[in-house]
């Protein structure tokens, strides 16, 4: 499965994550470049994130998010999901 044919990065969190404007989730908006890092910053805290299919909605990749790291120029601290190795 190639990686624009992904729906997006689901966090597995205690709750549910909501999509839109207001998502926990920050994504490179004009997509990945093979052979590239493909990672997400996550501003909520996590454990564990999947990536899901946009064909059947199953997973295809999941690993634990790396985290806490701290961004001072925001004052925040955001969880990675790496999902550069995932046979997606």
């Amino acid at each position: 499965m190639k990686i624009w044919q992904i729906v997006g990065i689901v966090v597995l969190l205690s709750g549910s994550a909501t999509w839109g404007a207001d998502s926990d989730i920050r994504l490179n908006s004009l997509g990945f470049l093979p052979g590239s890092a493909k990672k997400a910053t996550i501003v909520a805290g996590c454990s564990d994130f999947a990536v899901k299919r946009a064909s059947d909605g199953e997973t295809a990749y999941s690993a634990p998010a790396m985290g806490p790291l701290h961004q001072d120029d925001v004052n925040q601290d955001v969880w990675i999901a790496d999902f550069s190795l995932g046979s997606v």
